[in-house]
């Protein structure tokens, strides 16, 4: 398994982002605003970065912890 780069992250954004303005030069709406919660205006998708890192750091809390072993 490859080591998750912030480079992997930002390709996985980019993609997210040529999908809902189609290519467009100029957003129409900022992307940490469509990361928004749908309480708070947004459409709720995660932020790639953000999810990978609380995911690493659930992973850790359980491998301290002892629920989990590797």
């Amino acid at each position: 398994m490859r080591a998750w780069t912030r480079g992997r992250g930002k390709k996985i954004t980019s993609l997210c982002t040529s999908f809902l303005w189609g290519g467009s030069k100029k957003a129409k709406v900022k992307y940490e605003d469509i990361c928004a919660p749908n309480d708070e205006g947004g459409l709720g998708l995660k932020d790639v970065q953000t999810w990978n890192f609380a995911l690493l750091a659930s992973a850790l809390r359980s491998l301290h912890s002892g629920e989990l072993a590797l």
